[in-house]
């Protein structure tokens, strides 16, 4: 039994999990190349893994100018493929600031408004949008991703922001009270429901 499970795992080649390892190691070591060739093995035995798709695109991004667009197509995959996972629309947002222009801001300022929808406080990525081309219609879309979390404060005080970047007081004071009311709610003070906020995003 014993052999026929060597046999096996001889067939069968190094775990997901090891291999998955050894790429980690190989980027941490700088070793772009040898990061590469081992990711695209383990795309190529699970090409519906987000992860996997992940770790390829994060090699890409590791090569010097030729790697960029080839990574924001593996962080796409991932994205698609673990649609509640912000980190590859990170990612997508840092190969946009990588290639400027005109292109690298459409895709860092996109990646990041669909970042906000799933998590509004997420490493830098509200720092980093300011860096973004902004206008009234990026300021709504922004308000809008954030509008899915409710009550989180955060996501409160930051569409509060994009409210008085719309030059509407009224609205961005309601959800700054509401944001308190939230705050001391999580403090032990009564539910931050009981305060009147306008909570349509228009």
């Amino acid at each position: 039994m014993i052999a026929l499970a060597l046999a096996l795992l001889a067939v069968q080649g190094p775990s997901p999990a090891s291999q998955s390892a050894r790429a980690e190691s190989l980027l941490a070591r700088g070793d772009v190349q040898g990061a590469l060739k081992v990711a695209r093995k383990i795309v190529e035995r699970r090409p519906d893994d987000a992860q996997a798709h992940f770790l390829l695109g994060r090699a890409h991004y590791d090569r010097a100018v030729i790697g960029r667009w080839p990574a924001l197509e593996e962080f796409k995959k991932a994205a698609r493929l673990a649609p509640n996972d912000p980190a590859p629309l990170y990612w997508q947002m840092k190969v946009g600031f990588y290639l400027r222009s005109d292109d690298g801001d459409r895709i860092a300022r996109d990646a990041l408004l669909q970042l906000f929808a799933l998590e509004p406080d997420y490493l830098d990525a509200w720092a980093r949008f300011h860096d973004v081309y902004q206008g009234p219609s990026i300021w709504r879309n922004a308000e809008r991703a954030l509008a899915r979390h409710g009550e989180n404060p955060i996501a409160l005080e930051r569409r509060a922001e994009m409210w008085i970047a719309l030059a509407d007081g009224k609205q961005a004071d309601s959800l700054l009270a509401l944001a308190t009311a939230c705050r001391g709610h999580l403090s032990g003070r009564p539910s931050c429901r009981s305060e009147r906020h306008w909570s349509v995003s228009r």
